[in-house]
Protein backbone atom coordinates (compact mmCIF):
# COMPACT_ATOMS: atom_id res chain seq x y z
CA UNK A 1 0.00 0.00 0.00
CA UNK A 2 1.26 3.57 -1.35
CA UNK A 3 2.07 5.68 1.77
CA UNK A 4 0.80 9.02 2.57
CA UNK A 5 2.65 12.00 0.53
CA UNK A 6 3.10 15.15 2.45
CA UNK A 7 4.66 18.38 1.52
CA UNK A 8 6.42 20.17 4.18
CA UNK A 9 7.34 23.79 2.94
CA UNK A 10 9.02 26.02 5.04
CA UNK A 11 12.57 27.97 5.23
CA UNK A 12 13.55 27.74 8.52
CA UNK A 13 15.61 24.23 8.08
CA UNK A 14 14.83 23.80 11.99
CA UNK A 15 11.30 23.32 11.48
CA UNK A 16 11.33 21.90 8.25
CA UNK A 17 13.77 18.94 9.75
CA UNK A 18 11.32 18.88 12.90
CA UNK A 19 7.92 18.36 10.80
CA UNK A 20 9.98 16.02 8.33
CA UNK A 21 11.07 14.13 11.28
CA UNK A 22 8.47 13.78 12.86
CA UNK A 23 6.28 12.81 9.83
CA UNK A 24 8.47 10.26 8.84
CA UNK A 25 8.45 8.61 11.96
CA UNK A 26 5.14 8.19 12.16
CA UNK A 27 5.26 6.42 8.73
CA UNK A 28 4.93 9.16 5.85
CA UNK A 29 6.17 10.39 2.86
CA UNK A 30 8.04 13.06 3.25
CA UNK A 31 8.76 15.75 0.42
CA UNK A 32 10.70 18.87 1.53
CA UNK A 33 10.52 22.49 -0.29
CA UNK A 34 12.11 25.49 1.37
CA UNK A 35 9.90 28.04 -0.66
CA UNK A 36 6.91 28.38 -2.97
CA UNK A 37 8.44 28.26 -6.09
CA UNK A 38 10.58 24.79 -5.00
CA UNK A 39 6.99 23.59 -3.74
CA UNK A 40 5.04 24.06 -7.13
CA UNK A 41 7.96 22.28 -8.26
CA UNK A 42 7.38 19.71 -6.72
CA UNK A 43 3.36 19.55 -6.80
CA UNK A 44 3.92 19.49 -10.40
CA UNK A 45 5.84 16.65 -10.65
CA UNK A 46 3.31 14.60 -8.24
CA UNK A 47 0.72 16.09 -6.20
CA UNK A 48 0.80 15.33 -2.60
CA UNK A 49 -1.94 13.92 0.24
CA UNK A 50 -1.49 17.20 2.21
CA UNK A 51 0.57 20.11 2.48
CA UNK A 52 2.20 21.53 5.46
CA UNK A 53 3.51 25.33 4.92
CA UNK A 54 4.80 27.65 6.68
CA UNK A 55 3.99 31.81 5.43
CA UNK A 56 6.24 33.94 5.29
CA UNK A 57 9.23 32.46 2.96
CA UNK A 58 11.21 34.08 0.01
CA UNK A 59 9.97 34.10 -3.71
CA UNK A 60 6.69 33.05 -2.93
CA UNK A 61 5.31 33.04 0.48
CA UNK A 62 2.79 30.32 1.70
CA UNK A 63 -0.64 32.55 0.76
CA UNK A 64 0.65 32.77 -2.97
CA UNK A 65 1.35 29.39 -3.16
CA UNK A 66 -1.89 28.00 -2.00
CA UNK A 67 -3.57 30.61 -3.85
CA UNK A 68 -1.84 28.97 -7.08
CA UNK A 69 -2.22 25.45 -5.89
CA UNK A 70 -5.71 25.67 -5.36
CA UNK A 71 -6.33 26.46 -8.77
CA UNK A 72 -4.63 23.07 -10.33
CA UNK A 73 -6.95 20.11 -11.49
CA UNK A 74 -7.19 17.69 -7.78
CA UNK A 75 -6.08 20.38 -5.70
CA UNK A 76 -9.77 20.03 -4.07
CA UNK A 77 -8.92 16.91 -2.36
CA UNK A 78 -5.97 17.70 -0.86
CA UNK A 79 -6.07 19.10 3.10
CA UNK A 80 -3.23 22.36 3.74
CA UNK A 81 -2.37 23.64 7.02
CA UNK A 82 -0.15 26.56 7.54
CA UNK A 83 2.29 26.76 10.56
CA UNK A 84 3.32 30.15 11.09
CA UNK A 85 4.71 32.39 14.01
CA UNK A 86 1.98 34.65 12.51
CA UNK A 87 -1.34 34.01 14.49
CA UNK A 88 -3.56 36.47 14.98
CA UNK A 89 -7.54 36.06 14.24
CA UNK A 90 -6.99 38.23 10.94
CA UNK A 91 -4.16 35.73 9.57
CA UNK A 92 -6.01 32.80 10.65
CA UNK A 93 -9.39 33.63 8.80
CA UNK A 94 -7.01 34.45 5.72
CA UNK A 95 -5.94 31.61 5.54
CA UNK A 96 -9.02 29.79 5.67
CA UNK A 97 -10.55 32.24 3.07
CA UNK A 98 -7.32 30.82 0.43
CA UNK A 99 -8.56 27.41 1.25
CA UNK A 100 -6.75 26.58 3.94
CA UNK A 101 -7.77 23.37 6.40
CA UNK A 102 -5.87 24.18 9.41
CA UNK A 103 -3.89 26.67 10.89
CA UNK A 104 -1.25 25.88 13.70
CA UNK A 105 0.99 28.59 15.11
CA UNK A 106 5.06 28.22 16.35
CA UNK A 107 5.89 27.50 18.43
CA UNK A 108 3.79 24.07 18.56
CA UNK A 109 3.64 20.39 20.38
CA UNK A 110 4.48 17.61 17.33
CA UNK A 111 1.50 15.64 18.66
CA UNK A 112 -1.34 18.21 18.36
CA UNK A 113 0.56 18.62 14.37
CA UNK A 114 0.26 14.62 13.86
CA UNK A 115 -3.83 14.98 15.13
CA UNK A 116 -4.48 17.48 13.26
CA UNK A 117 -2.76 16.13 10.19
CA UNK A 118 -4.68 12.62 10.85
CA UNK A 119 -8.52 14.97 10.90
CA UNK A 120 -7.93 16.89 8.20
CA UNK A 121 -6.94 13.64 6.10
CA UNK A 122 -10.25 12.02 7.52
CA UNK A 123 -11.82 14.67 6.94
CA UNK A 124 -10.78 14.72 3.20
CA UNK A 125 -11.94 10.92 2.74
CA UNK A 126 -14.80 11.55 3.84
CA UNK A 127 -15.35 13.34 0.67
CA UNK A 128 -14.00 11.90 -1.76
CA UNK A 129 -16.20 9.07 -0.80
CA UNK A 130 -19.30 11.45 -1.11
CA UNK A 131 -17.73 12.60 -4.47
CA UNK A 132 -17.58 8.73 -5.74
CA UNK A 133 -20.83 8.35 -4.80
CA UNK A 134 -22.18 11.37 -6.29
CA UNK A 135 -20.11 9.65 -9.90
CA UNK A 136 -21.89 6.66 -8.96
CA UNK A 137 -25.10 8.64 -9.07
CA UNK A 138 -25.93 7.12 -5.59
CA UNK A 139 -28.57 9.22 -3.57
CA UNK A 140 -31.35 8.64 -1.84
CA UNK A 141 -34.79 10.86 -3.12
CA UNK A 142 -34.82 14.49 -2.23
CA UNK A 143 -30.81 14.45 -1.30
CA UNK A 144 -28.30 16.68 -2.99
CA UNK A 145 -25.33 15.00 -4.68
CA UNK A 146 -22.98 16.80 -2.52
CA UNK A 147 -22.96 19.07 0.88
CA UNK A 148 -21.13 20.23 4.06
CA UNK A 149 -19.72 22.63 5.57
CA UNK A 150 -17.10 25.48 4.51
CA UNK A 151 -15.21 24.98 7.39
CA UNK A 152 -14.79 21.13 6.39
CA UNK A 153 -14.01 22.10 2.27
CA UNK A 154 -13.50 25.75 1.69
CA UNK A 155 -15.49 27.54 -1.00
CA UNK A 156 -12.08 27.91 -3.51
CA UNK A 157 -11.88 24.06 -3.19
CA UNK A 158 -15.40 23.68 -3.84
CA UNK A 159 -15.23 25.67 -6.86
CA UNK A 160 -12.11 23.83 -7.64
CA UNK A 161 -13.64 19.97 -7.32
CA UNK A 162 -16.78 21.17 -9.50
CA UNK A 163 -14.14 22.57 -12.34
CA UNK A 164 -12.11 18.72 -11.90
CA UNK A 165 -15.33 17.14 -12.29
CA UNK A 166 -16.73 19.04 -14.92
CA UNK A 167 -20.23 19.29 -13.12
CA UNK A 168 -23.39 20.92 -13.97
CA UNK A 169 -26.23 21.88 -11.93
CA UNK A 170 -26.55 24.37 -8.88
CA UNK A 171 -24.56 24.97 -5.71
CA UNK A 172 -26.44 26.66 -2.77
CA UNK A 173 -24.96 28.20 0.09
CA UNK A 174 -26.49 29.38 3.64
CA UNK A 175 -24.43 31.97 6.28
CA UNK A 176 -25.89 31.41 9.19
CA UNK A 177 -24.69 34.14 10.57
CA UNK A 178 -25.57 36.28 8.15
CA UNK A 179 -28.54 35.22 7.00
CA UNK A 180 -27.59 34.91 3.13
CA UNK A 181 -28.20 32.50 0.74
CA UNK A 182 -26.28 32.22 -2.29
CA UNK A 183 -27.02 30.58 -5.09
CA UNK A 184 -24.14 29.20 -8.52
CA UNK A 185 -25.47 27.59 -11.95
CA UNK A 186 -22.46 25.84 -12.97
CA UNK A 187 -22.10 24.04 -16.24
CA UNK A 188 -19.53 21.37 -17.19
CA UNK A 189 -17.62 22.93 -14.29
CA UNK A 190 -17.77 26.46 -15.06
CA UNK A 191 -19.55 28.67 -13.22
CA UNK A 192 -22.04 31.09 -15.38
CA UNK A 193 -24.41 32.89 -13.30
CA UNK A 194 -24.03 33.52 -9.86
CA UNK A 195 -26.00 35.58 -7.37
CA UNK A 196 -26.34 36.27 -3.63
CA UNK A 197 -29.51 37.04 -1.60
CA UNK A 198 -28.42 39.55 1.64
CA UNK A 199 -28.77 42.85 2.56
CA UNK A 200 -26.59 44.08 -0.74
CA UNK A 201 -27.72 41.47 -3.60
CA UNK A 202 -24.56 40.86 -5.68
CA UNK A 203 -24.63 38.69 -9.26
CA UNK A 204 -21.85 37.07 -10.85
CA UNK A 205 -18.30 37.75 -10.58
CA UNK A 206 -18.82 39.95 -7.70
CA UNK A 207 -20.76 37.59 -6.17
CA UNK A 208 -18.53 34.63 -6.63
CA UNK A 209 -15.52 37.21 -4.92
CA UNK A 210 -17.82 38.16 -1.93
CA UNK A 211 -18.47 34.36 -1.54
CA UNK A 212 -14.74 33.65 -1.20
CA UNK A 213 -14.61 35.75 2.35
CA UNK A 214 -17.05 32.89 3.71
CA UNK A 215 -15.18 30.47 5.95
CA UNK A 216 -18.43 29.28 7.83
CA UNK A 217 -21.89 28.21 6.45
CA UNK A 218 -23.05 25.20 4.50
CA UNK A 219 -23.18 24.34 0.98
CA UNK A 220 -25.00 21.67 -1.21
CA UNK A 221 -24.49 20.81 -4.74
CA UNK A 222 -27.60 19.30 -6.58
CA UNK A 223 -26.87 17.87 -10.38
CA UNK A 224 -28.76 19.06 -12.95
CA UNK A 225 -28.79 19.93 -17.00
CA UNK A 226 -28.19 24.14 -16.89
CA UNK A 227 -29.33 25.89 -19.89
CA UNK A 228 -29.25 29.66 -19.25
CA UNK A 229 -26.74 31.89 -20.67
CA UNK A 230 -23.03 32.49 -19.42
CA UNK A 231 -23.04 35.82 -17.59
CA UNK A 232 -19.48 35.17 -16.37
CA UNK A 233 -17.61 33.94 -19.36
CA UNK A 234 -14.40 33.44 -17.03
CA UNK A 235 -12.43 29.98 -16.23
CA UNK A 236 -12.85 28.66 -12.25
CA UNK A 237 -9.02 29.06 -11.88
CA UNK A 238 -9.02 32.64 -12.98
CA UNK A 239 -12.41 33.64 -10.94
CA UNK A 240 -10.49 32.05 -8.05
CA UNK A 241 -6.98 34.16 -8.74
CA UNK A 242 -8.31 37.42 -8.55
CA UNK A 243 -10.62 36.78 -5.69
CA UNK A 244 -7.47 35.48 -3.61
CA UNK A 245 -5.82 39.07 -4.81
CA UNK A 246 -9.07 41.35 -3.58
CA UNK A 247 -8.39 39.50 -0.56
CA UNK A 248 -5.08 39.76 -0.50
CA UNK A 249 -5.78 43.58 -0.96
CA UNK A 250 -8.44 44.10 1.62
CA UNK A 251 -5.42 42.72 4.24
CA UNK A 252 -2.65 45.11 3.09
CA UNK A 253 0.60 44.79 4.42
Amino acid sequence: MERTRILVVDDDELYLRLVSTTLTEQGYDVVMAQDGVEALNQIKERLPDLIITDILMPKIDGHTLIMRFRTLPGSAYVPVIFLSARGSTEDRIYGFRLGADDYLPKPFHTEELVLRIAKALDRRRGIERSTRGMRAGRRTPGSSDLHGTLSELGFPSVLTLMDMERKSGILELRHPGRGETAALLIREGQVVQASVDGLVPMKNKEAIYYLAEWTTGRFAFTALPVNVPDEIKTPTAVLLMEAARRLDEQKGP
